[in-house]
């Protein structure tokens, strides 16, 4: 039997897919503990939010199920980030409150342009984007259209990633 780490990619993916869900889920304990220092680093900055955090360590997971051939645990895994940051991306487009922001967690801090717990609205982009592009790629049998559409939105949400790291490092 083959294993499943046994090239090089498929390491690399499953190393960094696990330190991005240590890191998410570091996060996520932070809020439980009290922690401000590691929900935000720097004061006045942005800030990670629980539900950006679970949605965070979940596509990391999911990306993992895909380095390890597991399909159907990936497809279920980027699935529910998708309908936290569609839910929150809805929100925010109408101004309405489902509740699901501070449904896990009390948002004890947070953000003067957005409400309590609530992901940022081009965060929740970036993780749709990101969550179907996991959907494509778990899907079966493996198309070449697929892979290319999951190519798109991956450079897309990596693209919002780019331009918020930008605009924080540029404080603007």
């Amino acid at each position: 039997m083959k294993n499943q780490f046994s090239d090089t990619p498929n390491r690399l993916v499953a190393g960094v897919s696990l330190s991005i869900a240590f890191l998410a889920v570091g996060v996520m304990a932070a809020w439980f503990l009290g922690w401000v220092w590691l929900i935000q680093p720097v004061a006045g900055a942005g800030l990670m939010m629980f539900n950006t955090a679970l949605s965070v360590a979940l596509l990391s997971l999911a990306t993992l199920a895909l380095a390890v051939k597991r399909r159907y645990l990936a497809a279920f895994l980027a699935g529910i980030p998708l309908l936290i940051s569609l839910i929150a991306l809805l929100e925010s487009a109408f101004s309405l409150g489902i509740g699901l922001d501070e449904f896990l967690v009390d948002a004890y801090v947070t953000h003067p342009t957005i409400p309590p717990g609530r992901t940022a609205p081009n965060t929740a982009l970036a993780l749709i984007l990101a969550s179907v592009s996991v959907l494509l790629l778990s899907t079966s049998p493996f198309r070449i259209r697929f892979a290319t559409a999951a190519q798109v939105f991956s450079v897309a949400a990596a693209a919002l990633g780019t331009a918020a790291l930008i605009g924080h490092g540029l404080s603007l």
